[in-house]
C-alpha cells in the first residue's frame, strides 16, 4: 500500500443526513486551536467531534473534554481511541 493513503478500514464518508463535514486542513485546525485560547483548568464541551481531529489537541491542553457525537460508528471509534484519557 502506498504511503499516505488510508487503509480501507480508515475510509469514512460523511453522512449528509447528519450534516457531516470533516476538518482535514492541519492549518485550519491550528488556527481553531489557537483562537480557542484554551487553559489547563478548562472543561470543554465538543459537539460533533467526528474523527477527533480537534479533540486530540484540545484534550492535550485542558482538564476535561466532553465530546458528544451523534454518529454511532464515530462515537464508538472515539470511545476506543480516547479510553482512559480526559475525554
Amino acid at each position: 500500500m502506498s504511503k499516505g493513503r488510508p487503509r480501507s478500514s480508515e475510509v469514512f464518508f460523511p453522512k449528509k443526513s447528519l450534516g457531516q463535514n470533516f476538518l482535514v486542513s492541519p492549518h485550519i485546525q491550528g488556527k481553531i486551536i489557537a483562537a480557542s485560547e484554551l487553559a489547563p483548568e478548562d472543561v470543554v464541551l465538543e459537539i460533533g467531534p467526528g474523527k477527533g481531529v480537534l479533540t486530540r489537541p484540545i484534550a492535550q491542553r485542558v482538564r476535561k473534554v466532553f465530546a458528544v457525537e451523534k454518529d454511532n460508528y464515530l462515537a464508538a471509534r472515539l470511545e476506543q481511541e480516547f479510553a482512559g484519557t480526559n475525554v
